[in-house]
């Protein structure tokens, strides 16, 4: 192992401010401790440091330990600059019965204390108040209590649930567990309510007789119209069948008056002098011989 008698101990702050001590033995870096400051480094031989941690070995007569020598020594392998002397203090020549310019401070601060203090007492005697009644009249439990949540009251939940559109649902207390139903309730018994009607080419009307019909072109609007963007379907097999869907077509077309051109251009969207357009042209000639329109 290396000679503890080559090792030498540094010192230096990092960019952060923080203090080490570097023990180096041969050139090379033992290891290093972080310090308090520049004046707290290691007093004891670097030597010794080093053997204690297992880095070396005395290979010549090593330095006395600090605890063992009696007489102070100053360790010259130190690097960095020594530790400044402590302030020797200087005799007291003026004798030891005279205080110094400290000690006369010190007296008039305490001084200025008792008659604060004397000062204090007397007012609260005074006014009859003691630390916990002025304490008490200052005292404020909610000043710095943060602000509670809004309360909400059954008026408040009525609104969310939603109360106020389900007759059946009133006087309860709380929300139910279960969701709403989609459906609105029945209506009460004695309602005037009637269901809506839905269109129909046949006559509607109450019991005294006035009907309204309605109106075919209503009729097939409601039933076929918009058209799908390719025009509905229309083959060979829709003139051969007796219930297609092309044939339904043009029978409530001829019954709402609609033109042959509507027919051709917004129903089933088809040119003209194509294969489409004669059978549609045959399609319609069937349905007027059907309805008798010959």
């Amino acid at each position: 192992m290396p000679d503890c008698a080559n090792s030498k101990q540094t010192r230096y702050t990092d960019g952060d401010g923080n203090v080490y001590e570097v023990f180096w033995l041969e050139g090379e870096r033992g290891f290093e401790n972080g310090i308090r400051n520049m004046e707290s480094w290691t007093r004891t031989p670097p030597g010794w440091v080093l053997h204690d941690n297992g880095y070396c070995t005395w290979e010549s007569e090593p330095p006395p330990r600090p605890w063992l020598n009696t007489e102070p020594q100053q360790d010259t392998t130190i690097e960095a600059i020594a530790p400044p002397s402590p302030t020797t203090t200087q005799p007291n020549i003026a004798g030891a019965g005279v205080a110094s310019a400290g000690d006369g401070g010190g007296a008039l601060f305490i001084l200025l204390g008792v008659i604060g203090a004397a000062g204090y007492a007397f007012y609260q005697q005074k006014f009859g108040k003691t630390d916990e009644q002025l304490a008490a009249d200052n005292y404020h439990p909610m000043s710095d209590a943060p602000a509670l949540p809004v309360a909400y009251t059954d008026e408040h939940l009525d609104h969310i649930y939603g109360r106020g559109a389900y007759p059946q649902y009133q006087g309860i207390t709380e929300p139910s567990p279960w969701p709403l139903p989609m459906s609105p309730p029945p209506p009460p018994p004695g309602s005037t309510y009637i269901p809506p009607v839905e269109s129909t080419d046949f006559p509607t009307g109450g019991a005294g007789g006035g009907a309204t019909p309605v109106e075919p072109k209503q009729a097939f609007e409601q039933q076929w119209l918009p058209a799908p963007p390719q025009g509905y379907f229309l083959e060979d097999e829709s003139i051969l069948s007796n219930s297609s869907q092309a044939r339904c077509i043009v029978r409530d077309a001829l019954k709402a008056g609609i033109s042959r051109n509507f027919l051709l251009n917004h129903v089933f969207k088809v040119s003209k002098n194509t294969r489409k357009h004669e059978l549609l042209n045959q399609l319609i000639a069937s349905v007027e011989q059907e309805r008798g329109y010959e």
